[in-house]
Parts: C-alpha cells; structure tokens; sequence
C-alpha cells in the first residue's frame, strides 16, 4: 500500500468514528434521548419488523444484546410487547405513537445534520459520485458482518439510484 493509501484508509476510520460522535450527539440532545441502536431499532420496528431475533439480525447484534435494547424501549414507553398469535413462546415489539415521534425526531434531526455537513457540495454531478462511491463503501463493509437471516436486507445496495438527481 502506498502513502496515498494509508491516508485514504486512515481518513475512513476516522470519519467513522466522527460520523458515530455525530450521531450520538445529535440523538442524545433530542427531547426524547436515544442512541443509534435505539434509533435504529425504532426505525425497524416502524418498518414492520416485530420479533427480536430479525431485529438482531439487521443489527448484527446478539439476542441478549437486542433483548436489553427492548427492555429499555419498552420501559421507556417507546415499544409495547406481545405474544405472538403463532408462537406462544415467541414475544413480538410494536411501536407506540411517542416511539414513531421518538424515532422521526430522531430521523429529521439526522438528516438535518447530514444536509449541513453537505452544504458545501452543490453540484449535481458530484452528490452523484459522491452518493454512487458512499455506496460501495456500504456495501463492501457489509462483507465483515455475519450475514443476516433469510429474507432480511440490511441496508442500501449499489443498484439504488439517487432520488432527485437525474442519472
């Protein structure tokens, strides 16, 4: 690897772990505190995803990890729980009104942030490239986690063009 290279590679990471700080601040300041994996799931659950082990497969986290997370939600009066109607061994989440706000304060306060960071770049060509090479940066570091259970899709694929820009 050259010089360029491990620049290239170090900035990566960092921008990483300034993305996750980012995210953690602008979460934790809301009127109703979350963390990304609490966002996160809020946001799954909206989706219609309601048992925990698909919800721990999006994430690439553990049962008991993802058990703790609900928990604290359902505490918090952001999930409900319930039986299954087809397993009654098998607890389903739902979303209640003050998660869905929870969570969409949450998503409106994300993108606001990530719109100022992106102020700058106001060409239409470069948002394109720069979305298209986010992309498969996603998408490659898919490739280190474990893959999730079948049926469940994680995230964005290269094939998803830009909304607004023409292609």
């Amino acid at each position: 690897m050259s010089e360029a290279d491990d620049a290239l590679a170090e900035l990566l990471v960092a921008l990483g772990a300034r993305l996750a700080r980012l995210e953690a601040n602008v979460l934790g300041s809301l009127h109703v505190a979350l963390t990304y994996s609490q966002y996160r799931i809020l946001g799954r659950v909206s989706e219609g995803h309601h048992a925990p082990q698909v919800l721990a497969s999006f994430a690439s986290l553990t049962m008991p990890t993802v058990s703790e997370q609900l928990s604290g939600l359902v505490r918090r009066g952001l999930l409900t729980r319930s039986e299954s109607p087809t397993d009654r061994r098998a607890m389903l989440v739902h979303i209640t009104p003050e998660g869905r706000r929870a969570f969409q304060a949450g998503r409106e306060a994300l993108r606001a942030a990530a719109f100022q960071t992106l102020v700058d770049i106001e060409d239409d060509s470069a948002r394109a490239l720069l979305y298209e090479q986010l992309l498969d940066i996603h998408d490659r570091a898919e490739a280190f986690f474990p893959p999730p259970l079948k049926g469940v899709r994680r995230g964005p694929r290269s094939a998803r063009p830009m909304k607004g820009v023409a292609q």
